[in-house]
């Protein structure tokens, strides 16, 4: 039998600097590093790095109603 992804785990989009979610629900979740130093990316497994010319398939993400979740990592300290 099949598993439809809702049976697989829930899907999850994740915005942030470490992959705490698709660590542990690797196969339902797509990652996008914020981290300034992240240097790989696998789209086929669902890790990306947010740059100019990711924006528009992670808005596109964002505004996909079959995602569970949508996770974004505060950060620890102000930005500036």
């Amino acid at each position: 039998m099949l598993e439809t992804p809702s049976a697989a785990g829930p899907r999850i989009l994740e915005i942030g600097f470490s992959p705490y979610l698709y660590a542990a629900f690797p196969h339902t979740t797509d990652f996008y590093s914020t981290w300034s130093d992240e240097r790989s990316s696998d789209r086929t497994c669902g890790r990306h790095i947010v740059t100019l010319g990711s924006l528009p398939g992670l808005a596109r993400r964002l505004a996909d109603p079959t995602y569970d979740i949508v996770a974004v990592h505060a950060l620890p300290y102000s930005s500036w």
